[in-house]
């Protein structure tokens, strides 16, 4: 048999090297899969995202692979090749698209280039090999009838369509997860836009399997191959050899769920076992709490009189410890997640974040009812995450309204259009596409009601519910803009810091964190659980790596102030210049200052970190009040580190100086009734709570503090709420 593997030109080849083309040269030497990466890549080179060696670039280059080994090896094989030289040609062939996406370095910088080159091997190899098997076994079945190889080769595509939908279908529509593998594309790992993705050991299993089925193929083949041949003596090895890789394939996916190749509802119910039914809403947690269940019934029933509607089915309500329990469960670290494709309603939630986005998330389950059939959402992206941001309670900070109304460097009726398709969407800045879209389907409510925004989302069609075009409808949105007579003083800054935030396509580099960043983190959490020396080491880990990194610097300067090194700290702060120097920097030299008994120093620099805070940083600039009226007794003031809010004030009632006018009294003594509202709501006392949110209500609104006032407002409306229902259904006592 001729050792050719497929280059389009055998050993017989009549014309001679220097008689060819150039372009025919090309193909001689590079086969037909070589010609095809040369043609494939290249297009990835502009498209940001696409254009670095990482999961989302190796899932493309992985679905190419299919088609392009697949269509590379029946040629090879209908030219009478054998398996092992046609399998290594298309795998050696792997190498050019690798070499191919370091091009793109010169104008797109990939930090995570060995991690992006370890995920191009994990997906592409294992297609290439599997493509290459099942070419095996199409050309095996068919020998003797001389099978065309564009027939085959449509065969071939079809199957790999078949799969690339099959999978994600099975995972994504029956599982409560968000990442899926595959056998053609290999895998999406997670949410797109969680900064840092998700290792898990499933996607080595699942490629495993991957290679597992190839053997199966490869057997197949080779026992239709021996048949032919009457060798029924090899015609049973192989076929032991389909069979034993059978049932390695059937045990793999019978412990898929063991193996991290899929996450089922009761690997949900095993990690959060705590289940209470209130209203609409099934709850499930590690542990459930009166405040939990009462901050969720009442977003609930904020919803049933905004939207009109309520869910037809309880909806699922997963409430994660913390952000490692979620990715391994779900692939998803950061992102929080309301899968509305799926039967039963679902939300995905962190318990530390749960107030701020559960009520956000709330309202993606609630538009399932009226979004469009089977993915029951709306076809206009920025409808649904509009609709989400429109409906979310006050936060404390100037609303979606108020921030566009601040920033007048954009024309946002020229760009609400884009921003209402999935592409505007998603390849926009964040922060400008959620608010954009969140001030106008607010203005829409607040204007023409819900029912026609329920009609404008399951269609996706502004236009056919108000029978206006968009850019009419945009353009007296805008217009009502100008309705803001005065704005939170720091509308405007905050603005600017959300609407300048680069998206992922525009960041430097993408899904990437620093190892110092990573130290950085340890750091902290090291510190938050006591853990001093471990909080040093990292934090000196970190400051190796960046030295530069305002951030870093801060973290080691708290690390080894918790260590008591303060002289270590006062010579390096003596390194850094002023300018250079952080907040949160500035924050730590006034900690060592008054730690080493200069508190007028202190209280000096705390006075000047408290006024540079933005408004709407209430606690913060509270903190700051609190560590001024502390500076004089040190050994107070190392206590305030992890303390919480209710320690903090009775520290500053117990030994501290009552703050004084220039101080941040005013600032002190509103933040002091919000957190007593807050702590009487976590002691159930709900009346209390209520009582202390109407007197912070009221101190916010004499200052003109509008943000503060409308949260407080919120709390007292949720408080009277609650208190109107002496029990809940499921209440947790």
């Amino acid at each position: 048999m001729a050792a050719d593997d497929g280059r389009g030109a055998g050993p017989a080849a009549a014309e001679s090297a220097d008689a060819e083309r150039p372009w025919a040269r090309v193909r001689r030497v590079m086969g037909p899969d070589g010609v095809a990466w040369l043609l494939i890549v290249p297009l990835l080179w502009p498209v940001p995202l696409l254009n670095r060696l990482h999961v989302e670039s190796g899932a493309v280059l992985a679905l190419a692979a299919w088609f392009v080994a697949g269509y590379a090896a029946l040629r090879a094989f209908a030219a009478g090749h054998g398996f092992g030289p046609v399998l290594r040609g298309r795998v050696t062939r792997i190498a050019l698209p690798a070499v191919l996406m370091t091009v793109p370095l010169a104008w797109a910088p990939n930090c995570g280039y060995v991690e992006g080159f370890g995920y191009f091997l994990l997906f592409v190899v294992p297609t290439a090999v599997l493509a290459t098997s099942a070419a095996w076994a199409q050309g095996s079945l068919r020998a003797g009838r001389a099978p065309s190889v564009g027939r085959l080769f449509a065969r071939h595509a079809a199957l790999g369509i078949v799969l690339v939908v099959i999978g994600p279908a099975y995972d994504l529509l029956l599982h409560p997860q968000f990442y899926t593998y595959n056998h053609v594309f290999g895998a999406i790992v997670g949410p797109v836009y969680d900064e840092e993705l998700v290792w898990r050991p499933g996607l080595v299993a699942f490629r495993a399997l991957t290679l597992v089925w190839a053997v199966v193929l490869f057997a197949v083949g080779s026992a239709a191959r021996a048949r032919v041949t009457r060798d029924l003596r090899r015609v049973e090895g192989w076929l032991a050899l389909a069979g034993l890789a059978g049932l390695v394939l059937a045990a793999g996916y019978s412990r898929a769920g063991r193996l991290g190749i899929v996450t089922t509802v009761e690997a949900l119910r095993q990690t959060m076992p705590a289940t209470v039914d209130v209203g609409t809403l099934r709850l499930h947690a590690d542990s459930l709490d009166a405040r939990t269940v009462g901050f969720a019934a009442h977003a609930a029933h904020r919803l049933d009189s905004l939207l009109g509607v309520r869910p037809s089915r309880p909806v699922e309500v997963w409430i994660y410890p913390d952000a490692s329990t979620r990715a391994r469960l779900t692939g998803a670290r950061v992102t929080s997640v309301a899968p509305v494709w799926l039967r039963e309603p679902q939300v995905h939630v962190l318990a530390e974040q749960f107030e701020d986005l559960f009520p956000h998330e709330l309202v993606h389950a609630y538009a399932r009812e009226f979004g469009m059939p089977v993915l029951r959402a709306s076809p206009a992206v920025g409808l649904v995450e509009g609709l989400a941001v429109a409906l979310e309670p006050p936060d404390g900070g100037p609303s979606p309204a108020e921030l566009v109304a601040a920033d007048r460097r954009f024309a946002w009726a020229d760009n609400l259009e884009g921003a209402l398709s999935p592409w505007g969407f998603w390849t926009g800045r964040g922060g400008v596409s959620y608010a954009v879209t969140g001030a106008f389907v607010g203005w829409l409510l607040d204007r023409y009601g819900a029912e026609p925004l329920r009609t404008a989302y399951r269609t996706g069609s502004p236009e056919a519910a108000y029978g206006r075009p968009v850019r009419e409808l945009a353009a007296a949105w805008q217009a009502d803009q100008e309705r803001f007579a005065a704005l939170p003083v720091d509308a405007r800054a905050r603005a600017g810091a959300r609407f300048d935030a680069p998206s992922l396509f525009e960041r430097r580099c993408p899904h990437w964190v620093p190892r110092w960043e990573r130290a950085r983190r340890r750091s902290a959490e090291a510190l938050e659980q006591g853990d001093i020396p471990g909080a040093v080491r990292e934090a000196e880990d970190a400051l190796d790596r960046a030295p530069e990194d305002p951030a870093v610097r801060a973290a080691w300067a708290r690390a080894l102030l918790a260590a008591a090194r303060y002289e270590e700290v006062r010579a390096r702060l003596a390194t850094w210049p002023d300018s250079t120097r952080s907040g949160a920097l500035r924050v730590v030299a006034a900690d060592l200052a008054a730690l080493s008994g200069d508190s007028v120093a202190a209280r000096a620099e705390y006075d000047r970190v408290r006024r540079a805070q933005p408004a709407s940083a209430r606690e913060t600039r509270a903190l700051l009040v609190a560590r001024h009226a502390l500076a004089g007794r040190p050994d107070v003031l190392r206590r305030l580190r992890g303390a919480d809010a209710t320690s903090v004030v009775a520290m500053v009632d117990s030994f501290g100086t009552s703050p004084g006018p220039g101080g941040g009294r005013g600032e002190w003594e509103r933040q002091v009734l919000a957190w007593q509202s807050d702590a009487a709501w976590t002691a159930g006392d709900l009346d209390a709570a209520r009582a202390f949110a109407v007197r912070a209500r009221d101190a916010y609104a004499a200052v003109g503090d509008d943000p503060g006032a409308r949260f407080q407002q919120e709390a007292v409306q949720r408080f009277r709420w609650l208190v109107s229902r002496s029990s809940l259904p499921g209440q947790v006592p």
